[in-house]
C-alpha cells in the first residue's frame, strides 16, 4: 500500500528536523473543496499519485500491485485534487475511491464504493518517507529508467544521504563500506583511490547515470546518494568495468525554500563547512539549488600537511507539463595530502609498527582541479512518447606530486623511492539522444527506449625527471620536496566511442517484469605516441527477469555481457590485443518490507572474462594477454527502519577471486577482493520525553585478509568499531562521532605490495548543521 501524508507547515526545514518533529504526526485528508496548482512530472504511476497527494496536502493508500509497471504523464495547472488524480489514472481501468476515515484510496474500475461497503483500508504499509530513512525505493541507475529497486532484476546497493550524514562520512570509500562486493582500492594513485567491485576494479563513476572517465572521485559535498550497480556495465556505458560501476546521483534543484550550513571539525586536523541553499520561482516551474563547501585542515594524522580546496555546484532545473530540463555546473579543486603506508615484508604481510611521519616530503599531495557542466532534458511528445537528451563536458586536471616507494631492500623498513611529479590534462564530452515509448495494453506494460550516444576523451601526460632517495619506514628523515620541472610529454591520445542501444522494460500481468538491451559500441583511439590507430567494435547483449511471488517478495535471475577496450594496447612483436569480454549469471531475492521501509537483497553470482590484459614483464612497455579472472560469490545488503526511530544498514560478502599474475600462469587471489567482508551499522532516534530529539548510532566494519597484486602478498583482514550521539532540534542539529573506537591499525586494500595505506587511527568527529528559512 502507498500513503502520503500531509505536510506540517514547516519550509526550508531539512529532513533531519523533519524526522524528529514529525514522526507520527497524523495527516488530514483533503477534499474535493478547493483548487490547487499543480506542477507534476511525469513518470512512474505510483510515483506520480504521491506526487500530487503530496502537493494538494492529502493521504493517499493504496495497493502496489495496482499501480507496479504504470507511467503517467506530467501534470500541470489549476485544479481539485480529485481532477489531478482523474487525469493521472487516465487510460489505467483504475479510479479513486473513499474510505471510510475520508481519505483516499486506488481501486480497479467498477468496484464497489468504500463507504457503502463499509470497508476500512487495511493498515498503511508503504507511506511517505521521513528525510532520515536508510531505505532508497527507486533507482534508474541500472535500467535508465526509474523501477523500484525490488523489481531491478539486478543487485544496486544504494547508499543515501541519510546514511552518509549519520555515519559522517568524508568520501566516496567511506560511503562503500555499506555496500556488499564493493570496496576502495589504493595504487600509485595514492589518495586518489579507485574502486573494487566483485574482483574488478572500476576507476571511472557514472554521475547522474554518464560516464566520466577521466575524474577522480569528487567530494560528497554535492552527492546525494551513491549507487553501485554490480555486474558488467556495458549497457550504461560502453566500454565500462568488468565488475560493475558506481553511480553518483548529485544533488538536484528543489522546488521549496531550503536553507542549511553544515560545519565540521575532527581531532585529526578536519575542518570543512558547507552551505545548501534552494528556491523556486512564484509559479512552481522553475527551481534552483546551490552548493558550496570548503576545507583547510590541519596537519594529517601520516604528519603530512592538510588537505584543503573548494567546492560550488550550482544547478537550475525547468519543468511544466511537457518538458523538464536540468543545468548543472561543478567546479572542485582540492589539494589531498598522501597517505601513510607500509610495504609488503617477508612474510607477504605489512612491515608491523611502520612510522606514521612521511616517508617523503611534508608536502606530498595529490591536487585535483575540475570543471564540468551537464544537461539533462525530456520533453513529451504525446501519445506516450517522450524525447530525451543528455551532455556533459569536463575539464580536469590531475597532479601527483609524491615520493612513491619503488623496492624494497635488505634492511629491515628500507625502501628506494622516486620522487614523482606529473600532471595529466583531460577533456572529457558526451552527448547522448533517446527516444521513449510508454505502452500499456492487454495486461503488458513498459517503456521501449532507443538510443545513441557519442563520448570523447582527449588526455595529456607531462612528467619530471625522477629523484632517487632511499628511506627506512621505522625511522624516516625529512626529504626535500620532489622537483616540480622541467616538464616532458609522456603521453597524448585522443578516444571516441560511439554506441547505438536498445532497450525494452515490461511488466506481465503485474508479476513478470522482463528488462532486455542489446548495445553496439565502437571504441576508436584516434591519436598515440606509441601505438597505430585502434579500433574495438563490440556487441553487448543483456536480459534480466524478476518474478514477484507476492507485493513484498521478488526473485530475480540476469545474464549481463560487457567488454573493457584494449585500445592502446600492443605485443611485443606488433599485435593489437583484442577486447576483454566479460559475461556475468546472477539469480536473487529482493524483500521490501514495512511499505517500502525496510529493503533487502540476496545475489548469488559468477562473473568471468575471457582474458586480462597485462604489462609484459619480459618487455617493458608492451602488454601481454593471460588467462582471465574470475569471480563468484554470495552477497546480502539490507537498509531502512526496523521499528520506529531505528534505522539500519548492513552488507555480507562471500566470494572468492581468482586472477592471474603473470604469463606463467600463476593464480593469486584479485587485489583489494575480501572472501569475507560485512557491515552493520544502526540509529535509534529517541521517541518520547524526556530524550526526544537525541539519539545513538554504532556499527562494525570488517573485511577479511585480501591479495595485494602480487602472488604471497596479502593485506591482513581488519574490523572498524564507530559510535556516534546526536541531538536533533527544529532549527539545529549536533551529532558526534567516533570512528575507529578502539584505535586498531587498520589498511586499506592495495594492488601493489609496494604501497599499502594505513588508515586513521582513534578520530573524533563534531557535526553542527543549522537550518534557516
Amino acid at each position: 500500500m502507498f500513503s502520503v501524508f500531509s505536510k506540517i507547515g514547516v519550509n526550508g526545514i531539512v529532513g533531519w528536523v523533519l524526522a524528529a518533529i514529525g514522526c507520527g504526526v497524523a495527516a488530514l485528508a483533503y477534499g474535493d473543496d478547493g483548487a490547487v496548482a499543480f506542477h507534476v512530472a511525469g513518470g512512474p504511476l505510483d510515483s506520480v499519485l504521491l506526487e500530487i497527494a503530496r502537493q494538494a496536502h492529502g493521504v493517499l493508500s493504496f495497493d502496489s500491485v495496482l499501480a507496479t509497471g504504470r507511467q503517467a504523464g506530467p501534470l500541470d495547472g489549476t485544479m481539485t485534487a480529485a481532477e489531478a488524480f482523474a487525469r493521472a489514472l487516465a487510460g489505467t481501468r483504475l479510479e479513486l475511491a473513499t474510505a471510510d476515515d475520508g481519505t483516499w484510496t486506488l481501486r480497479r474500475t467498477g468496484g464497489a464504493d468504500m463507504r457503502s461497503a463499509g470497508i476500512v483500508l487495511p493498515p498503511i504499509q508503504v507511506r511517505a518517507r521521513a528525510d532520515d530513512e536508510f531505505a532508497e525505493p527507486r533507482s534508474a541507475a541500472a535500467a535508465r529508467v526509474d523501477l523500484p529497486l525490488a523489481e531491478t532484476p539486478q543487485s544496486v546497493g544504494v547508499v543515501n544521504r541519510a546514511v552518509l550524514e549519520s555515519q559522517q562520512a568524508e568520501s566516496v570509500a567511506d560511503a562503500l563500506a555499506n555496500v556488499s562486493g564493493a570496496t576502495p582500492v589504493y595504487d600509485e594513485s595514492n589518495a586518489n583511490y579507485g574502486v573494487g567491485i566483485r574482483g574488478y576494479t572500476a576507476q571511472a563513476p557514472l554521475v547522474d547515470g554518464m560516464i566520466v572517465e577521466s575524474a577522480d572521485y569528487p567530494p560528497l559535498a554535492g552527492i546525494e546518494r551513491v549507487e553501485v550497480v554490480k555486474g558488467p556495465a556495458t549497457a550504461l556505458a560502453g566500454g565500462a568495468p568488468n565488475g560493475g560501476i558506481v553511480n553518483l546521483v548529485t544533488k538536484q534543484p528543489r522546488f521549496d525554500r531550503h536553507a542549511t550550513w553544515q560545519t565540521t571539525l575532527s581531532s585529526r586536523g578536519r575542518r570543512e563547512s558547507t552551505v545548501d541553499l534552494s528556491d523556486a520561482s512564484h509559479d512552481g516551474r522553475l527551481g534552483y539549488r546551490f552548493v558550496a563547501s570548503g576545507n583547510l585542515n590541519g596537519r594529517t594524522y601520516g604528519g603530512y600537511d592538510g588537505q584543503h580546496g573548494f567546492f560550488v555546484a550550482p544547478s537550475v532545473r525547468y519543468r511544466d507539463a511537457d518538458t523538464d530540463v536540468t543545468l548543472r555546473i561543478e567546479r572542485y579543486r582540492q589539494r589531498v595530502p598522501a597517505l601513510p603506508y607500509s610495504v609488503g615484508g617477508d612474510d607477504g604481510l605489512p612491515l608491523p609498527h611502520t612510522s606514521l611521519e612521511p616517508a617523503g616530503a611534508r608536502d606530498d599531495h595529490l591536487g585535483n582541479d575540475s570543471l564540468r557542466a551537464a544537461l539533462s532534458a525530456e520533453h513529451a511528445l504525446g501519445g506516450g512518447w517522450k524525447a530525451r537528451v543528455r551532455a556533459t563536458w569536463l575539464n580536469y586536471e590531475s597532479i601527483s606530486h609524491w615520493y612513491v616507494p619503488y623496492a624494497p631492500l635488505d634492511t629491515p623498513g628500507s625502501v628506494v623511492l622516486y620522487g614523482l611529479h606529473s600532471v595529466q590534462r583531460r577533456h572529457e564530452s558526451l552527448a547522448a539522444g533517446e527516444l521513449l515509448r510508454t505502452f500499456d495494453t492487454h495486461g503488458v506494460s513498459g517503456t521501449v527506449l532507443a538510443g545513441v550516444e557519442y563520448w570523447r576523451l582527449s588526455s595529456t601526460s607531462d612528467i619530471a625527471p625522477y629523484a632517487f632517495a632511499v628511506q627506512n619506514l621505522y625511522a624516516p628523515h625529512p626529504l626535500p620536496s620532489v622537483a616540480t620541472g622541467p616538464l616532458a610529454r609522456t603521453s597524448d591520445s585522443a578516444m571516441r566511442q560511439l554506441s547505438g542501444y536498445l532497450q525494452l522494460e515490461m511488466l506481465i500481468a503485474d508479476r513478470v517484469r522482463v528488462l532486455a538491451s542489446l548495445r553496439h559500441t565502437n571504441a576508436l583511439l584516434d591519436k598515440s605516441l606509441s601505438s597505430p590507430l585502434q579500433r574495438n567494435a563490440v556487441w553487448s547483449p543483456n536480459l534480466a527477469v524478476s518474478y514477484a511471488i507476492t507485493p513484498s517478495v521478488n526473485v530475480y535471475a540476469n545474464w549481463l555481457r560487457g567488454f573493457r577496450p584494449s585500445l592502446d594496447t600492443v605485443t611485443w612483436d606488433g599485435k593489437l590485443l583484442q577486447p576483454t569480454r566479460t559475461e556475468q549469471i546472477e539469480a536473487g531475492v529482493k524483500l521490501s518490507l514495512f511499505g517500502d521501509a525496510l529493503t533487502a537483497t540476496a545475489a548469488a553470482y559468477r562473473l568471468r572474462d575471457d582474458g586480462r590484459i597485462i604489462g609484459d614483464p619480459a618487455h617493458p612497455g608492451f602488454y601481454a594477454r593471460v588467462p582471465g579472472e574470475r569471480s563468484r560469490g554470495v552477497e546480502f545488503d539490507v537498509a531502512g527502519q526496523v521499528l520506529k526511530g531505528l534505522n539500519v544498514i548492513g552488507s555480507l560478502t562471500l566470494a572468492t577471486s581468482n586472477s592471474i599474475a603473470n604469463p606463467d600462469g600463476s593464480q593469486m587471489r584479485a587485489p583489494g577482493a575480501p572472501s569475507r567482508a560485512g557491515s552493520l551499522w544502526m540509529t535509534y532516534a529517541f521517541q518520547g520525553p524526556p530524550l526526544r530529539g537525541w539519539g545513538v548510532g554504532g556499527g562494525v566494519f570488517f573485511r577479511s585478509q585480501r591479495g595485494a597484486g602480487l602472488p604471497g602478498y596479502v593485506v591482513p583482514g581488519d574490523a572498524r568499531i564507530d559510535a556516534a550521539m546526536f541531538y536533533r532540534a527544529e532549527k539545529w542539529a549536533m551529532q558526534l562521532g567516533v570512528k575507529n573506537v578502539f584505535n586498531r591499525r587498520l589498511y586499506g586494500s592495495a594492488l601493489y605490495p609496494n604501497f599499502i595505506p594505513v588508515l586513521p587511527g582513534r578520530t573524533f568527529v563534531l557535526t553542527t548543521t543549522l537550518a534557516f528559512g
